[in-house]
């Protein structure tokens, strides 16, 4: 892009979505946002559960992707936060997104991952065969009821991907019209923005200019983003919450690591960045994390040139 299309922008859903953005922003200078649906998608389902139209409600989140809290919701400019306390006092709702509640109870702010994802970055839902039991339902999404079953989990991928595969190949060759319904995907609106100049607000991935202030200054932040016809406008933040600083900054930091792992072709820095994640850390010894990690390496030799 550099060399043939320094001036576009590009727009990247592709996770791990910090580590390749705090990659590509790092090496390169053009213009990026990384992108998710997690936010408007909490945004949504949050609206669903205390009973009001999304139409009607306004937010500000912010964080890392995949744990972006929600600093303000509001229905009809009125703070909403004690009707999602009372929302999750439902058993029918806690059931749909049990970890996210738990962390809503015990960090005072919802965060905008789903619950399987949340559980990945923290080590207070997995440990134990227990534990997972106590945190997960079928009511939840991502949750199918062989869940606990690998084989059968993963023939479901395979059997979803396969259809998709179909799906896509017919819509791109098949004689019938496309039937075009506009998502709740960011992607479309902001290139609307960018070329009619008729602004737009989303939540994306871009360094972190001082834009958290507690957050570290070297690393990806997930922001409001003002797009219109001069590009992308980031929104500064300040500080979040110390405790949400803290869940970020644990993340980040193995983020960080894995990058420096990436750019310097440094296995070591790899090998810390699992030392480093909290849920690994909770279940395995650093020797077991680096016999672990080379597995990991031996697997996938033929695509690592370090």
């Amino acid at each position: 892009m550099q060399r043939v299309c320094p001036n576009a922008l590009m727009l990247n859903y592709t996770n791990p979505m910090v580590m390749l953005s705090w990659a590509v922003t790092s090496v390169t200078d053009i213009r990026y946002v990384g992108l998710c649906h997690s936010v408007q998608g909490t945004a949504t389902t949050l609206a669903e559960y205390i009973g009001v139209p999304y139409e009607e409600v306004s937010y500000w989140a912010a964080g890392i992707n995949h744990m972006a809290w929600f600093l303000e919701y509001r229905w009809n400019g009125q703070d909403a936060y004690p009707m999602i306390f009372d929302s999750m006092e439902k058993p029918e709702i806690y059931e749909r997104d049990i970890v996210k509640f738990e962390i809503l109870k015990h960090f005072g702010a919802f965060v905008s991952e789903s619950s399987i994802h949340a559980s990945e970055y923290l080590p207070y839902f997995r440990r134990t065969p227990k534990m997972i039991s106590r945190y997960t339902s079928d009511k939840m999404w991502g949750v199918a009821g062989d869940s606990a079953d690998v084989e059968g989990r993963w023939r479901r991928i395979l059997e979803r991907r396969a259809k998709m595969d179909q799906e896509t190949e017919q819509l791109a060759f098949g004689p019938d019209p496309i039937d075009v319904e506009l998502s709740n995907e960011y992607f479309s609106r902001i290139l609307n923005a960018c070329e009619t100049n008729e602004p737009f607000v989303f939540n994306g991935n871009v360094p972190n200019t001082d834009l958290i202030t507690n957050l570290p200054s070297n690393s990806v932040a997930e922001v409001p983003i003002l797009v219109d016809g001069c590009g992308l406008h980031p929104c500064h933040v300040g500080d979040l919450p110390p405790a949400l600083a803290a869940l970020n900054r644990t993340s980040l930091n193995v983020q960080d690591s894995a990058v420096q792992g990436f750019l310097n072709k440094d296995r070591e820095s790899i090998y810390r960045a699992i030392q480093l994640d909290p849920l690994t850390s909770s279940l395995l010894t650093l020797d077991q994390i680096r016999e672990m990690v080379d597995e990991l390496f031996a697997t996938h030799a033929d695509f690592i040139d370090f």
